[in-house]
């Protein structure tokens, strides 16, 4: 499995210490979610693929300093056609990404002050076809809801 961070919005940023700690944290959660739960991310990339073509997979982090290994997060669908797509400067990787061996992960952090997101291309260890159909037919072993 792998992962490219893609951050076209840092660029025009002046970030203080506070915005570099979040996006680190950010970053780390997204390498953990992309290690730790692959096989989930890919299905639920290619779920969403199949019932409304190119999208994204979005976790909000409720606090970006309490991350663990054993991350248990709400997880959820964002379509290609959403307009915050362009607030996560997700719009290239929409385009560029192959939903037959990728996905998109966007890890983002919400308070009533700011919004800040990560976006992600990762390669679950197997295609998303594949995660997805081992979901389906396991049903009891997955958290599906």
């Amino acid at each position: 499995m792998n992962y490219e961070y893609s951050h076209p919005r840092k660029q025009n940023l002046q970030l203080d210490s506070l915005e570099e700690e979040i996006l680190l944290g950010l970053q780390i959660c997204g390498e953990l979610l992309v290690q730790s739960k692959d096989i989930m991310l890919g299905a639920l990339a290619y779920q969403g693929w199949l019932e409304h073509g190119r999208c994204l997979v979005i976790v909000n982090l409720p606090n970006v300093k309490e991350v663990s290994g054993a991350i248990e997060l709400p997880m959820g669908l964002m379509l290609h056609n959403d307009p915050a797509i362009k607030f996560f400067g997700a719009e290239e990787l929409l385009k560029q990404y192959n939903p037959q061996t990728e996905g998109i992960l966007v890890v983002s952090h919400t308070n009533s002050n700011y919004c800040i997101a990560c976006a992600c291309i990762f390669a679950p260890s197997f295609p998303p076809q594949i995660c997805y159909e081992e979901i389906m037919s396991r049903p009891a072993e997955f958290d599906i809801s």
